[in-house]
């Protein structure tokens, strides 16, 4: 489940995502359809373009988190935390879960 500040950032920029043409724009759109993997190539494809964007890795937190990419998840809530330390707060509650999820897989295998 998607927490209700992070969904909350997803809505605020979908009006600007359906007017633009780019990958983040349409990512946004495809992470509130549930389009997990789609949104995921996207962000990629925008951080190919802009290593320093902290939206398109918490974007990409985000799909990779609902994936069950822990490592994944966690490695992008890092770097957007780290260019953007505000982002922490909307992001803490679904990378906690991922910490957690990703200690019981180690744990399990």
């Amino acid at each position: 489940m998607i927490s209700i500040s992070l969904a909350l950032i997803l809505l605020v920029n979908i009006s600007a995502a359906v007017r633009a043409d780019d990958p983040d724009a349409k990512g946004i759109v495809l992470l509130a359809e549930g389009r997990y993997r789609e949104a995921a190539a996207l962000f990629d494809r925008s951080l190919r373009r802009n290593r320093d964007n902290p939206q398109a890795y918490a974007n990409r937190c985000t799909a990779r988190y609902k994936l069950q990419d822990w490592e994944g998840a966690i490695s992008d809530f890092e770097a957007a935390v780290r260019l953007r330390p505000k982002l922490k707060a909307s992001l803490a509650p679904a990378m906690s879960d991922a910490y957690y999820r990703r200690a019981r897989y180690r744990i399990d295998h």
